[in-house]
């Protein structure tokens, strides 16, 4: 389960979600703006590689992008489970820039990916503010004693049974 704190940092937040059997997202919209936005995805029965996701999204980046910037940033969570985050800088074709801090987690029964897209390059304030929220999410299992889902936690993105 996605243990993601609310509210999002910054206000003015619209949410919207959809999902199938296979697939949970949940998207929230700054001011209903876009491109200014904070995503999770789940893929429910997935156990992916959070360093294998990253090449990929590297990879597709680095093809839409004329100039591609990319730091791997430090985690200091004790999860059991595998967590990436990382920072994405892009100059599109058409001479917009777009910064991206991701977060793929690897759960033992799903694959979490986590993004925040900012149409340019937000003020060094702002990416310490989510640096420092991305740090808090977290993934729990209930049948899982090294990383237990606390008894009271209602999950902001909940899982189908």
């Amino acid at each position: 389960m996605l243990l993601q704190p609310l509210p999002l940092p910054e206000s003015g937040w619209v949410e919207y979600s959809k999902a199938d059997s296979a697939v949970q997202q949940h998207q929230w919209r700054r001011n209903d703006h876009p491109d200014d936005t904070f995503s999770t995805l789940v893929a429910l029965g997935e156990h992916g590689d959070v360093h294998a996701y990253h090449e990929f999204i590297e990879s597709k980046a680095k093809q839409a992008c004329s100039q591609y910037r990319s730091e791997v940033l430090p985690r200091a969570s004790q999860s059991p489970y595998p967590a990436l985050t990382w920072l994405t800088r892009c100059t599109l074709e058409a001479g917009r820039h777009q910064t991206v801090l991701h977060l793929a987690l690897a759960g033992r029964d799903s694959f979490y990916t986590v993004r925040r897209i900012w149409p340019a390059d937000p003020p060094a304030s702002v990416l310490a503010v989510w640096v420092k929220y991305l740090e808090t999410i977290e993934v729990c299992d209930a049948q899982d004693s090294d990383a237990p889902c606390p008894d009271s936690y209602t999950p902001a993105v909940p899982e189908a049974v």
